[in-house]
């Protein structure tokens, strides 16, 4: 029900499986998954030096959209996916983020709703994406970091 007012702006189908950031990820990492790390963003982590570990498993999830500039022996520096509760300033720092970086190095965002409020953020950002699109900061770019809306 809280989808029916945003239907419009829905794609007839995902464009999850032809992302090349996407295919490179899960064909390299998740089909063949040897080791998973799943990172929070807890302080516990600064008590600990695991970076080069977290950075040596194949898949790297994070939640939200986490700085690690200068935290790196400590979260190590990779990130393979980012689940995002899709609220609109954390959407627009991941995409700002993953731009500075190069694009086989891109995390994969997969937006969480987890509530109305988020769901509305979601599209808000997107329907802002769209009327800003001939501003060169929010025009999309065909290596742009992947960033997809989960559903039950």
């Amino acid at each position: 029900k809280a989808f029916n007012r945003y239907r419009s702006q829905l794609p007839e189908s995902s464009s999850f499986g032809s992302s090349a950031l996407v295919r490179r990820h899960w064909h390299d990492a998740c089909d063949q998954c040897a080791s998973c790390a799943v990172v929070g963003a807890s302080g516990s982590l600064l008590g600990k030096e695991h970076g080069k570990l977290i950075d040596q498993h194949a898949v790297v999830l994070r939640p939200n959209w986490l700085k690690l500039k200068g935290y790196e022996q400590h979260t190590g520096r990779r990130t393979t996916i980012n689940l995002i509760f899709a609220l609109e300033n954390m959407l627009q720092q991941f995409m700002v983020a993953q731009r500075k970086r190069p694009p086989l190095e891109r995390a994969i965002g997969l937006v969480s709703p987890s509530s109305k409020r988020s769901l509305n953020s979601f599209f808000r950002y997107l329907g802002r994406m769209k009327t800003n699109a001939t501003h060169a900061m929010h025009r999309p770019r065909p290596d742009d970091a992947p960033l997809f809306l989960l559903s039950d």
